[in-house]
Protein backbone atom coordinates (compact mmCIF):
# COMPACT_ATOMS: atom_id res chain seq x y z
CA UNK A 1 0.00 0.00 0.00
CA UNK A 2 1.45 3.41 -0.90
CA UNK A 3 1.18 5.49 2.32
CA UNK A 4 3.14 8.17 1.36
CA UNK A 5 1.83 8.70 -2.18
CA UNK A 6 -1.81 8.42 -0.25
CA UNK A 7 -1.09 11.55 1.82
CA UNK A 8 0.57 13.95 -0.63
CA UNK A 9 -2.54 12.60 -2.98
CA UNK A 10 -5.10 13.91 -0.44
CA UNK A 11 -2.87 16.84 0.46
CA UNK A 12 -2.65 18.03 -3.48
CA UNK A 13 -6.30 17.17 -3.75
CA UNK A 14 -7.39 19.27 -1.33
CA UNK A 15 -5.07 21.86 -2.84
CA UNK A 16 -6.51 21.74 -6.30
CA UNK A 17 -10.04 21.56 -4.44
CA UNK A 18 -9.42 25.22 -2.86
CA UNK A 19 -8.17 26.48 -5.97
CA UNK A 20 -11.71 25.24 -7.58
CA UNK A 21 -13.50 27.11 -5.05
CA UNK A 22 -12.11 29.92 -5.61
CA UNK A 23 -12.19 29.87 -8.93
CA UNK A 24 -16.08 29.89 -8.59
CA UNK A 25 -16.01 32.27 -5.96
CA UNK A 26 -14.67 34.75 -8.27
CA UNK A 27 -16.75 33.65 -10.84
CA UNK A 28 -19.58 34.73 -8.76
CA UNK A 29 -17.98 37.71 -7.30
CA UNK A 30 -16.90 39.01 -10.34
CA UNK A 31 -20.29 37.73 -12.49
CA UNK A 32 -18.13 35.97 -15.10
CA UNK A 33 -20.09 32.57 -16.41
CA UNK A 34 -17.55 31.29 -18.77
CA UNK A 35 -14.02 32.25 -19.71
CA UNK A 36 -11.76 34.80 -17.98
CA UNK A 37 -13.98 37.95 -19.41
CA UNK A 38 -10.80 39.70 -20.18
CA UNK A 39 -10.40 39.61 -16.23
CA UNK A 40 -7.09 39.51 -14.84
CA UNK A 41 -8.46 38.32 -11.34
CA UNK A 42 -10.19 35.74 -12.97
CA UNK A 43 -7.77 34.90 -15.38
CA UNK A 44 -4.83 34.65 -12.12
CA UNK A 45 -7.45 32.10 -10.39
CA UNK A 46 -8.12 29.64 -13.31
CA UNK A 47 -4.34 29.55 -13.85
CA UNK A 48 -3.24 29.12 -10.71
CA UNK A 49 -5.97 25.82 -10.43
CA UNK A 50 -4.12 24.79 -13.71
CA UNK A 51 -1.11 25.10 -12.98
CA UNK A 52 -1.55 22.88 -9.81
CA UNK A 53 -2.92 20.20 -11.71
CA UNK A 54 -0.64 20.18 -14.35
CA UNK A 55 2.21 19.85 -12.02
CA UNK A 56 0.27 17.67 -9.46
CA UNK A 57 -0.42 14.89 -12.19
CA UNK A 58 3.38 14.16 -13.14
CA UNK A 59 4.59 14.54 -9.83
CA UNK A 60 2.06 11.90 -7.94
CA UNK A 61 2.87 9.45 -10.77
CA UNK A 62 6.88 9.98 -10.45
CA UNK A 63 6.10 9.85 -6.76
CA UNK A 64 3.97 6.51 -6.95
CA UNK A 65 6.44 4.69 -8.56
CA UNK A 66 9.27 5.67 -6.46
CA UNK A 67 6.96 4.47 -3.96
CA UNK A 68 6.63 1.20 -5.32
CA UNK A 69 9.84 0.80 -6.31
CA UNK A 70 11.86 1.90 -3.01
CA UNK A 71 11.46 -0.31 0.32
CA UNK A 72 14.02 1.06 2.73
CA UNK A 73 13.21 3.64 5.58
CA UNK A 74 15.26 5.74 4.15
CA UNK A 75 13.63 6.09 1.26
CA UNK A 76 10.19 6.29 2.85
CA UNK A 77 11.50 9.31 4.64
CA UNK A 78 13.03 11.09 1.89
CA UNK A 79 9.51 10.59 -0.28
CA UNK A 80 7.95 11.78 2.80
CA UNK A 81 9.96 15.18 3.03
CA UNK A 82 9.47 15.63 -0.89
CA UNK A 83 5.94 15.24 -0.97
CA UNK A 84 5.90 17.29 1.98
CA UNK A 85 8.10 20.06 -0.05
CA UNK A 86 5.93 19.74 -3.05
CA UNK A 87 3.02 20.55 -1.44
CA UNK A 88 4.27 23.45 0.35
CA UNK A 89 5.47 24.85 -2.82
CA UNK A 90 2.49 24.18 -4.74
CA UNK A 91 0.68 26.70 -2.06
CA UNK A 92 3.63 28.90 -2.25
CA UNK A 93 3.09 29.20 -6.29
CA UNK A 94 -0.49 29.10 -6.36
CA UNK A 95 -0.88 32.39 -3.37
CA UNK A 96 1.94 34.03 -5.98
CA UNK A 97 -0.08 34.02 -8.81
CA UNK A 98 -3.50 34.63 -7.30
CA UNK A 99 -1.94 37.87 -4.64
CA UNK A 100 0.63 39.09 -7.39
CA UNK A 101 3.39 38.20 -5.71
CA UNK A 102 5.82 37.75 -8.08
CA UNK A 103 9.20 36.28 -5.91
CA UNK A 104 6.70 33.79 -3.97
CA UNK A 105 5.53 32.21 -7.51
CA UNK A 106 9.14 31.82 -8.38
CA UNK A 107 10.18 30.22 -5.60
CA UNK A 108 7.24 27.62 -5.76
CA UNK A 109 8.10 26.80 -8.90
CA UNK A 110 11.53 26.52 -8.94
CA UNK A 111 11.40 24.14 -5.81
CA UNK A 112 8.32 22.69 -7.50
CA UNK A 113 10.66 21.92 -10.91
CA UNK A 114 13.73 21.13 -8.46
CA UNK A 115 11.48 18.42 -6.98
CA UNK A 116 10.17 16.86 -9.97
CA UNK A 117 13.27 16.73 -11.36
CA UNK A 118 14.97 15.27 -8.48
CA UNK A 119 12.39 12.33 -8.42
CA UNK A 120 12.81 11.64 -12.44
CA UNK A 121 16.75 11.16 -11.94
CA UNK A 122 15.77 9.28 -8.94
CA UNK A 123 13.58 7.26 -11.06
CA UNK A 124 16.05 7.09 -14.03
CA UNK A 125 18.74 5.91 -11.66
CA UNK A 126 16.38 2.62 -10.60
CA UNK A 127 15.45 2.06 -14.08
CA UNK A 128 18.95 2.26 -15.21
CA UNK A 129 20.41 -0.22 -12.45
CA UNK A 130 17.94 -3.19 -12.41
CA UNK A 131 18.55 -3.46 -16.46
Amino acid sequence: MPAVTSLITALLLLHIILLSAFVSYRRITLQISFGDGDNRDMMRAIRAHANALEHAVPFLLLFLLLEGMTSSPEAAEWLRWIGGGFVASRVLHSLGVINRMHRVRQIGATVSLLLELGLAIWLLEIGLGCC
